[in-house]
């Protein structure tokens, strides 16, 4: 009998916090997270990454990823980034 490896692809942890608005995940990968929200996901700043092909907003300095690029973001080997770190928000002008 094979013994199972409990590790990272076993489990899913998710950090809920409500009062200040974030979730942190462990466990999922970010194309999976992508998938189970992407009738409300609109666009996404950029805080830690490595992805080359978002846009740059000139008021936060911060690269985002608008809704048409989610798909091509969530393809990219964000795994392989170390740290990926993103804030969801619905319009850009919202960011100004």
């Amino acid at each position: 009998m094979k013994k199972r490896n409990h590790g990272i692809r076993d489990h899913i942890y998710l950090l809920l916090n409500e009062k200040d608005q974030y979730v942190i995940s462990y466990g999922i990968e970010f194309s999976e997270f992508t998938y189970s929200l992407s009738q409300t996901m609109n666009n996404l700043l950029l805080l830690k990454h490595q992805f080359e092909e978002g846009e740059m907003n000139m008021h936060t300095m911060f690269e985002f990823v608008s809704r048409d690029y989610l798909t091509q973001l969530a393809e990219d080997d964000v795994y392989g980034y170390g740290d990926f770190c993103w804030i969801d928000f619905e319009e850009e002008e919202a960011l100004n």
